[in-house]
């Protein structure tokens, strides 16, 4: 029974409840709880949890009542322990309100919503996990219709565009609570899943990179089961997830364009707002834009804005003095600004009017001290100039028609004004010794930097949020295939194209590094035998690539894939995906990029070294091999029967042809370091033939050379009885660098 009288109470229990009747005692409790013992050390501690869950489940609502209050101002509070303790408190009393009847139930999140609703907005850096390990403990082990109304706030709109950290902090709080519930709430993951669609681009990279962890746990249940029954339709599936982004990554399928790049380094040239900048404004001008350019001498009142802030347009909070439904400051108060400065005590007319689309700082928000900011901060032409156009908003409208920028359009782009060349000056705006204003100068700066190809600009958009969502699909990647529990699906190849394409991309390395970590997991992963054939299929697509990159790329993916999967492949032979992959690894020794042809070497050597190819293929090979070493290099003939160009361009491809022979023939050679089998002393005395060869032959040769010499001179007594005699002097002439005075 719940709610029990002092009275119905065992004594055991009945000197607890005592306890919390005692007002000044429960305080110093809850202070004691709330002290902070480790700087930067302390977590969530789940021994407290206990305490508070088994106190609300054996008292009810008796020991709600007495810690409600200190629960909503802990929770509220900008210290860290103080939220953390109040995490710990909300914790307990979800999971110990478990057996509450429904009448405490609904009182109980009466109260509840409203203040969880409170706490989303007073997240800090330092208890974002704490509350995120709230949530998560909260939901663990609980039926989702038991606490729906925690779930539906979690829910309520996760991306509100408050930032990133509000917006990446709720998403990691949702994480932890739906986590939690797995299979029991298909509904509401798909409900996410389509909330979700229209952001896995977000600009910022942390909401991202949440979006990714997020679409983790929604697909975490697909799992094909052999019968039906007990299947769980209502899970999103990755197959779906994959047939819709697929169109919306059209645009990572190709290279990066080094124009689109140019462009917008071009059209982003930053430009110094500093003392060089001022002189040349108008002296009515001057005064207000020395209130908030970096490195200018600040009125007496203002503090310079924090650093985060700078190089975004002005927010301002203080409404226009008088009027319908103004709020004015009370007396002597200071007006909180965003993105300048903070005036204090400044009188009514100084004051920046609010317009549509401001946005008010939140609770606490307080600036840095003096000196604190850099001077000169550079700024791209577009903020600079949403940066005076807001400042200039409150000059009168004859002095604002005169300045060289436009007012604001509708979609919030700056403009520039039609200045005529004969028109150098502005009539009527004085210098501070009285002279015309000369903008020409300034004018073809600005005109430098606004971009003048709407086309470039727009392919430039479209890049970036492929960029951005190729960032996601990366980390979705990493997830799905580490965190949970099925092996790889057949889809997920779909992306391997693009992440090849992209893993060395130079114009974006963040988009690189993201990349080259889904590839390595891709590759680790363990295959089934149905899949065999799609990866095969698809590291061949990816090496018939324009992008010789990629293909390099696709080689490395290859071989890491197979040695993963090594007993997989062998078990199915009559796939013909051990065939596919070997054929693919042939073709791309006689590609015409070098790096291509010899990271192909590579991997032959390491399939032949393990067995994957086995002795008679290896044979066959190798004969192929000596036949392509041998090909002859036509030397040019004035005769008239052919051009240069044509010769030149026949000879390229007799010498990659000659070339990936002889690459072919080190395979063989590096796949035998500690032995040497009967097939290998001819291999090597081809190779000495070609020493001589045109570039890159002879460097080729050597290397291979000198790693035999290297992996064989431990054991080389044994090893040389296995060459003839004739062999043997080749080989030393080959390994043994001729003596100076020869």
């Amino acid at each position: 029974k719940l709610d029990r009288k002092l009275d119905d109470l065992e004594p055991e229990e009945r000197c607890i409840l005592e306890v919390f009747h005692n007002q000044e005692l429960v305080d110093k409790i809850v202070e004691f709880f709330s002290l902070e013992e480790r700087k930067n050390l302390d977590k969530f501690d789940s021994r407290k949890f206990m305490l508070w869950k088994g106190l609300f489940r054996n008292f009810g609502e008796t020991a709600l009542k007495l810690l409600r209050p200190h629960i909503e101002r802990l929770s509220l509070a900008e210290n860290e322990s103080s939220q953390r303790c109040g995490a710990e408190m909300i914790a307990g009393l979800i999971r110990g309100a478990k057996h509450w009847t429904w009448e405490m139930t609904e009182r109980l999140w009466e109260w509840l919503v409203p203040l969880l609703r409170k706490i989303l907005l007073h997240v800090t850096v330092e208890t974002v996990g704490d509350w995120g390990t709230c949530m998560a403990t909260a939901s663990d082990s609980r039926d989702p219709n038991r606490i729906h109304w925690l779930l539906e706030v979690m829910m309520e709109e996760p991306l509100r565009s408050q930032g990133s950290f509000l917006d990446s902090s709720r998403l990691y709080m949702l994480q932890g609570a739906m986590a939690q519930q797995e299979w029991r709430c298909g509904t509401l993951l798909k409900n996410l899943k389509s909330f979700l669609g229209p952001f896995l681009n977000h600009p910022y990279h942390n909401v991202r990179e949440r979006i990714g962890s997020i679409l983790t746990n929604i697909y975490a249940c697909d799992i094909q089961y052999e019968s039906t029954e007990g299947a769980l339709p209502s899970c999103p599936t990755v197959e779906e997830f994959v047939t819709e982004l697929m169109p919306r990554l059209e645009v990572m399928q190709t290279e990066p364009d080094p124009e689109l790049y140019n462009f917008h380094k071009a059209s982003a040239k930053q430009l110094d707002l500093g003392p060089e900048f001022l002189a040349s404004l108008p002296k009515d001008f001057k005064d207000v834009v020395s209130q908030f350019v970096p490195g200018s001498m600040p009125l007496p009142g203002f503090l310079p804005c924090p650093p985060e802030l700078m190089g975004l347009p002005p927010r301002f909070i203080a409404p226009p003095p008088g009027g319908t439904g103004a709020r004015q400051p009370p007396p002597g108060a200071s007006v909180p600004m965003l993105n300048g400065a903070v005036p204090m005590n400044r009188p009514p007319h100084m004051m920046m009017p609010m317009r549509p689309g401001m946005m008010l700082p939140r609770p606490g928000f307080a600036p840095p001290r003096p000196g604190m900011m850099p001077p000169n901060l550079p700024m791209d032409e577009t903020t600079r100039m949403m940066l005076l156009q807001s400042m200039s908003a409150h000059l009168p409208m004859d002095i604002r028609a005169r300045m060289p920028f436009a007012p604001l359009t509708e979609g919030g782009a700056p403009g520039l004004q039609d200045l005529r060349p004969e028109s150098s000056t502005h009539p009527g705006l004085p210098n501070e010794d009285g002279s015309a204003v000369d903008v020409s100068k300034k004018t073809a700066v600005l005109d430098s930097h606004v971009s003048s190809d709407p086309e470039l600009q727009k392919r430039w958009e479209e890049r970036q949020a492929g960029v951005r969502l190729l960032q996601t699909v990366c980390k979705f990647v990493i997830g799905i295939l580490s965190r949970n529990l099925y092996p790889l699906k057949p889809e997920l190849f779909e992306f391997l194209p693009m992440l090849c394409l992209n893993e060395s991309n130079e114009l974006e390395p963040e988009l690189a590094k993201d990349c080259t970590s889904a590839l390595s997991v891709m590759s680790g992963s363990l295959l089934s035998p149905e899949l065999v054939e799609k990866a095969a299929e698809a590291v061949a697509q990816v090496c018939q690539s324009q992008s010789w990159k990629a293909k390099v790329c696709g080689l490395e993916f290859l071989q890491v894939q197979i040695f993963t999967n090594f007993a997989v492949f062998l078990s199915v032979p009559s796939s013909g995906a051990t065939q596919t992959l070997i054929d693919t690894v042939i073709a791309m020794l006689q590609d015409s990029q070098l790096e291509v042809r010899e990271k192909a070497g590579s991997v032959l050597g390491g399939l032949f070294h393990c067995g994957f190819i086995t002795p008679k293929q290896r044979a066959d090979m190798t004969a192929s091999f000596i036949n392509s070493a041998n090909k002859k290099l036509k030397k040019w003939k004035d005769d008239g029967k052919m051009d240069k160009a044509t010769w030149q361009n026949k000879y390229n491809q007799a010498l990659i042809k000659r070339h990936s022979g002889v690459l072919g023939l080190c395979s063989v050679v590096s796949a035998c370091p500690y032995d040497i089998p009967d097939h290998l002393p001819e291999v090597l005395m081809v190779l000495g033939d070609h020493l001589h060869d045109p570039n890159p032959i002879p460097g080729t040769v050597k290397r291979v050379l000198q790693d035999f010499k290297r992996t064989h001179q431990d054991n080389w007594t044994e090893h040389k009885e296995r060459f003839t005699e004739d062999q043997l002097n080749v080989l030393t002439d080959l390994l043994v660098s001729p003596s100076y005075y020869a």
